[in-house]
């Protein structure tokens, strides 16, 4: 096809890689080759600070299932109600949780109601946000 002729957000596609979740902390240190991963195409000018990964578990369910893709900018400090990837210090994992602030307060949420006896978690001092999501998709079995 001739690049004119495909829809706009095609031209403007760019492709990033998938990475899978046990990878991450690879991923971030500098040590996963990440070119034989899985590309997904997204709707960005630049994807130097863009990645995604797929949700490993049901703890963001039913916003999010498992196994949603979920793309992430680290380029964009993320707000009150935003959904981020971060790594825990104590646990030394990632998660993926809502971010709430009060003031000074920072908490992490789980969206699943199957946790609501789990409180928010206060944000430690040493726990890491390393991006906001800002698209996510999933695929249902037929």
């Amino acid at each position: 096809l001739i690049e004119s002729n495909l829809p706009q957000t095609l031209q403007k596609a760019s492709m990033i890689s998938v990475i899978p979740w046990h990878d991450l902390e690879q991923y971030f240190s500098g040590s996963l080759d990440i070119s034989p991963l899985q590309l997904i195409a997204v709707n960005a000018n630049t994807t130097q600070s863009l990645f995604s990964t797929q949700l490993p578990d049901t703890s963001m369910a039913p916003y999010f299932p498992k196994a949603a893709t979920l793309i992430f900018d680290r380029s964009i400090k993320p707000s009150d109600r935003h959904f981020i990837l971060i790594k825990l210090a104590d646990a030394e994992t990632f998660v993926f949780r809502q971010l709430l602030i009060d003031g000074d307060q920072h908490y992490l949420k789980s969206m699943n109601p199957d946790l609501a006896a789990f409180p928010l978690r206060l944000l430690g001092e040493k726990d890491v946000i390393i991006a906001k999501m800002i698209e996510f998709r999933c695929q249902y079995d037929h």
